[in-house]
């Protein structure tokens, strides 16, 4: 698997989750897919970090759905693995989502610091 970038090369800056937020992680575009997503570890408005328990591969498309305690509606985006790092057991990717996150949503999702 292709190791993600030292560099801080992001669009946008990530911040960390907030407790209690669910998310799912589909692979590929089959009707009956399992969900991959372990944790959701990071977001910001263009993209999103997740644990999984299954390798994913670089350019591979993913659908995802997150949830957060108190949010009116899941958010539900697709997107592109950027990057994957094995990290033993589960596997960290990237994905740049082709719709970005309100700020509604990101504030819903994540601790925001300015």
């Amino acid at each position: 698997m292709e190791e993600p970038h030292r560099s801080n090369r992001r669009r946008s800056l990530r911040r960390p989750v907030k407790a209690g937020v669910q998310a799912t992680c589909h692979a590929g575009n089959a009707a009956a897919r399992t969900n991959l997503a372990l944790t959701l570890l990071e977001a910001s408005q263009v993209g999103i970090s997740l644990l999984l328990c299954a390798r994913v591969e670089r350019g591979e498309e993913v659908a995802v759905r997150l949830e957060a305690p108190g949010a009116k509606r899941p958010v539900e985006r697709v997107g592109t693995v950027v990057w994957a790092a094995d990290e033993g057991l589960a596997y960290r990717v990237g994905i740049q989502l082709r719709e970005r996150l309100s700020f509604a949503e990101l504030s819903d999702l994540t601790h925001l610091r300015f």
